[in-house]
């Protein structure tokens, strides 16, 4: 079990041990999302929680609000979310740990109709292989410790600057990708005949 930092808009009781049954990602009414989701419970490898159904925390306190900073003011289900965010400390199981930019990227390659590419997310997804920042913890069961103070503006911005960076690794990622699957193609390509001169 490790400590890591959960942000809500709910109320949470101090010592309460939580189990979740729905996350808020399984009530999202964006269509896009929706199935990125489901596409990624698909992928999902056995042992791992559902993300459907897990809480979601962060190893950095400045992390977890500046998630939930960016779901209330652009999140697909902002309307949804209200009330005063909270951040508390939460006991967790911590083995599954994913990169948070990737749940975004499987969305969106899924709407450009690049399923094979949002494939190769999902499972980096599950089974990181790059050096990612900002992680995302999840788990049906979550322990509440304490509440903590929200970060002030300047811890905010560094939350930020780490997923920045994370998208400057999920370009680079893409283009192994993109070269990746050029190579496969141009392996599977029989050679060209070599016509007998005349």
């Amino acid at each position: 079990m490790a400590t890591l930092y959960h942000a809500t808009t709910a109320e949470l009781t101090i010592g309460e041990k939580l189990k979740l049954t729905a996350s808020a990602v399984s009530h999202t009414t964006n269509a896009f999302q929706r199935e990125a989701e489901h596409f990624l419970e698909q992928r999902r490898p056995e042992g791992r929680p559902p993300r459907l159904s897990s809480w979601f925390a962060c190893d950095k306190a400045n992390l977890a609000a500046e998630y939930l900073d960016a779901q209330l003011t652009l999140g697909p289900d902002k309307g949804a979310r209200n009330g005063q965010p909270h951040l508390y400390a939460v006991e967790m199981d911590s083995s599954s740990r994913q990169p948070m930019i990737l749940s975004n990227a499987v969305a969106v390659k899924l709407f450009a109709g690049e399923k094979d590419v949002a494939l190769l997310l999902a499972d980096e997804y599950w089974a990181p292989t790059q050096e990612w920042r900002c992680w995302e913890y999840i788990n049906p069961d979550i322990v509440v410790l304490e509440r903590q103070p929200w970060p002030d503006l300047m811890a905010l911005p560094l939350a930020l600057a780490a997923y920045t960076k994370d998208s400057d690794i999920l370009k680079q990622f893409l283009g192994t990708l993109g070269r990746q699957n050029f190579e496969i193609k141009a392996r599977s390509v029989p050679p060209a005949k070599v016509l007998p001169k005349k």
